[in-house]
């Protein structure tokens, strides 16, 4: 087996030797930059600032060939953005590889790097693993702060040196592998709490990407109602539109599941309003029954196991009102204010 002294770390992009050098160098994105920047306004919708600001920082991830971190919280798009980079990248021409590390748990080191054949009990053949799968193209891994400890060097070695070892081989295996990354949650707090190493945390976030909630930029309303009822027109074939009441509706809710969660509710609408034009009291009916609907399912784990986002919904359904909320979560107040400490939930 090579140790890691005798391998050299992955070569530097172009770009970056190209600086070092006090040299320019072409980008290395899309063929045609101009046709993929049309690409992200068609697909990462928002005239905000902070939308606008997104859209740049994808455009350039594209063109590099760096580690990729994407934060933000659920349902702001993150998968959109990973999509769009490699979309946008010279890797585009491979499938790109992704992989939830959440739901991986002890299979984390057979599906990312691989496993020989009598490794482990089941193990009846060789298994080449995603960095294998996933060589001279890119390799996403969502919920990051959930890969468990021991493979995180593993991790390390493999962006650093491009090498890594399927489980049961003598031999390290090499690839070229672009790793993008996504998390919503704070990896600073999982460094913090001593759940991510920091070496890692600094080699994936070369590049950092922070897709903002919806609630910071509701005036990009107006993109994304006509886009999400043009779509469940062509799903459902129900053309309806949006009047003013129900646009002030949406306008006052806090998305607390912010875009993915005004999609769903856009096409419910689209399906169960029998009008041609959607009105205030249907959103809002449909706000409030998508909040009862989410608190049997926040009873059922324990307290320390709800989310930011179902926090939040509750929050804004009471109307701010703490003893209203804990009542409905079924927690006390003071495990109320705890979790919203933790989440850094203020008001």
């Amino acid at each position: 087996m090579e140790e890691a002294s005798e391998l050299a770390p992955v070569p530097l992009p172009r770009q970056a030797r190209a600086a070092a050098s006090g040299t320019r160098s072409t980008p290395v994105g899309h063929q045609d930059s101009e046709e993929f920047l049309q690409w992200l306004d068609r697909h990462i919708l928002g005239r905000h600032p902070l939308m606008v600001q997104v859209r740049q920082s994808v455009a350039r991830a594209a063109a590099e060939e760096w580690p990729v971190l994407i934060t933000g919280e659920t349902g702001t798009g993150k998968d959109l953005a990973i999509h769009a980079i490699h979309q946008g990248s010279r890797r585009r021409a491979k499938p790109l590889h992704v992989v939830t590390m959440g739901g991986l748990g002890d299979t984390a080191w057979s599906v990312l790097f691989g496993h020989r054949r009598g490794s482990f009990t089941g193990a009846v053949s060789d298994h080449p693993g995603l960095f294998s799968a996933a060589d001279g193209s890119s390799l996403a891994l969502e919920d990051v702060a959930d890969m468990p400890l021991h493979i995180q060097p593993l991790l390390l070695r493999a962006i650093e040196y491009g090498a890594f070892r399927p489980l049961g081989a003598l031999e390290e295996s090499r690839s070229n592998v672009r790793v993008l990354t996504s998390s919503n949650v704070p990896l600073e707090q999982a460094v913090a709490e001593h759940r991510f190493r920091s070496d890692l945390f600094q080699r994936i976030s070369v590049l950092r990407i922070h897709l903002p909630p919806l609630r910071e930029h509701l005036e990009d309303l107006d993109s994304y109602v006509p886009h999400f009822l043009t779509r469940a027109h062509a799903e459902h074939r129900s053309a309806k539109q949006m009047s003013g009441s129900a646009m002030s509706a949406l306008a006052r809710y806090s998305w607390p599941r912010n875009v993915r969660e005004l999609q769903g509710l856009i096409f419910r609408a689209s399906v169960e309003v029998t009008a041609s034009t959607i009105e205030g009291r249907d959103i809002e009916r449909l706000i409030d029954r998508g909040s009862s609907e989410a608190l049997p399912a926040a009873r059922q784990g324990r307290p320390s196991m709800l989310s930011r986002e179902v926090l939040v919904q509750v929050l804004e359904t009471s109307r701010g009102n703490k003893r209203e909320t804990a009542r409905r979560l079924g927690i006390s107040p003071g495990t109320l204010y705890s979790l919203m400490r933790r989440h850094k939930i203020y008001g």
